[in-house]
This record gives C-alpha cells, structure tokens and sequence, in this order.
C-alpha cells in the first residue's frame, strides 16, 4: 500500500487499475512490492528526493505563472484594451482571448 500511495500516477485510474491488475495476476497470494513494475518499485526513493515533481511539470508551472503575470501587466498598461495587448505580447487576439480563460485573469 505504500509503494502505491507513494507514486504520483501520472496515468491516473486507468494506471492504478492496469497495475493492480497486473499486480493481481503476477501474484501468488499475496500481492508484493516486486509485482509492480519498477517505476513504481523505485517511487518511494524518488519522491525523498525529487519531491515527485518532474522538470517538464516544474517548467510547465513556471512558463503558466510567467505568461499570467505578463498577460496581467500588459492588459493594465493598456486599460484592458485586448486589441492592444495582443499586438504588444505579438500574439493573435483568439490566442489572448483564449489564455485570459484559461488563467482566469479578470479586472
């Protein structure tokens, strides 16, 4: 239980079902450590150490906060006018629209 509490799943429902299925028929009856794939045999060490937080999600995060703050900035300077702010972040006015949404970024 705790190799399984411990990994991220970054597959979700459909990894745990797939690996406790595995699990159930790799094993004799009891279900051990070693009838799950290593990826998750080895998650235990990688969460002490890594925090489970892989660089592609650290980036990911990091790229979002950058584009809402400027977003953000931008839109003030320019008293909300999107036409504007589009032209200045040298983006297309769908795509601004569109991130504004998605970071739910308001007045």
């Amino acid at each position: 239980m705790d190799l399984l509490n411990q990994y991220p799943w970054p597959g979700n429902v459909r990894e745990l079902r797939n690996v406790i299925e595995s699990a159930v028929l790799l094993a004799n009856d009891v279900i051990l450590p070693q009838n799950f794939p290593l990826k998750i045999q080895d998650s235990s060490e990688k969460k002490v150490i890594y925090h489970s937080r892989s660089l592609k999600e650290v980036g990911k995060e990091a790229k979002e906060r950058a584009e809402k703050e400027l977003i953000t900035k931008v839109l003030k300077e320019v008293n909300w006018n999107k036409s504007k702010a589009s032209i200045i972040l040298d983006v297309d006015y769908k795509t601004l629209f569109y991130k504004i949404k998605e970071y739910n970024i308001s007045r």
